[in-house]
């Protein structure tokens, strides 16, 4: 029974692990979502086409469509990269999107995505 019952929480912890997982994973993809809203926003505002952009960076039209819908995740020096190419500051782009999403900025979850993940 004893074994039984250590295996059942063992389960239960990785159960646990998995789904704290898998939330985690959810709120990056919906930061990334709202990022490529964004993004696309302010370039359409310019003007600019998605492969105007993508001549004017040199990159190919799918590298503009994906940072734009999430296919991928955007780094920071695709970021800056990107708002040079909509002749954007990169840090005021940066701002305005915080602004517009201040939960993005909870210093309590991220407090508390780093205990439940582990710090690094």
């Amino acid at each position: 029974m004893k074994h039984d019952k250590a295996a059942t929480e063992s389960t239960v912890l990785r159960t646990r692990k998995t789904l704290q997982a898998r939330s985690f994973r959810e709120e990056l993809r919906a930061e990334d979502k709202r990022l490529g809203i964004f993004m696309a926003r302010v370039r359409k505002s310019t003007g600019m086409t998605q492969r105007r952009l993508a001549k004017r960076l040199n990159v190919p039209h799918s590298w503009v469509s994906k940072n734009e819908v999430a296919q991928r995740g955007v780094s920071v020096d695709d970021f800056i990269k990107w708002a040079r190419g909509v002749n954007a500051n990169p840090a005021e782009l940066l701002g305005q999107f915080a602004a517009e999403h201040p939960h993005a900025q909870s210093g309590e979850r991220a407090a508390s995505d780093s205990d439940a993940h582990g710090s690094c």
